[in-house]
């Protein structure tokens, strides 16, 4: 008894487009849009003066979401954010925020190690900051935190 020959793998879309013009919706999108609503649904309100919130990152979204979400419902004069470090699509959100008025000042110090070894993104990303949003500002220094204030 032999085996019959298997077609080879193919990853990604078909080279011919589907007939029909909905938008194509990969895992990685609709897996992203989960971690949206998971985002939103961390933090629904504020705390109340006095109380802070904190929250496990556990994997299943990242704190540019949750930043995101809880701005949009709530509005902030100015956002806080430590990290150890970020990637383009998380700074590329921060800055729509402040971009659209939602987030007034920001202000985002990542990691030495980050700025030492992503030298481009940050420096582009700071210029950027300097040049459209007087008052906020990238910086590096040494810090491991995620932390966020708003």
């Amino acid at each position: 008894m032999g085996f019959t020959a298997l077609p080879p793998l193919t990853f990604g879309t078909a080279a011919k487009p589907p007939a029909d013009t909905s938008p194509v919706r990969t895992r990685a999108a609709a897996r992203r849009m989960h971690e949206a609503k998971l985002a939103a649904d961390l933090l629904p309100e504020l705390p109340a003066p006095g109380e802070t919130i904190h929250a496990l990152m556990s994997g299943r979204y990242d704190l540019a979401q949750v930043i995101v979400a809880t701005a949009r419902r709530h509005p902030v004069a100015h956002l806080r954010v430590t990290s150890l470090s970020a990637n383009k699509r998380t700074l590329r959100e921060l800055i729509t925020e402040a971009d659209t008025g939602i987030v007034g000042t920001l202000t985002v110090i990542l990691s030495g190690f980050f700025a030492r070894h992503n030298k481009e993104l940050f420096q582009a990303v700071r210029e950027e900051v300097q040049a459209d949003h007087p008052g906020s500002r990238i910086a590096a220094a040494k810090c491991h935190a995620k932390i966020t204030l708003f």
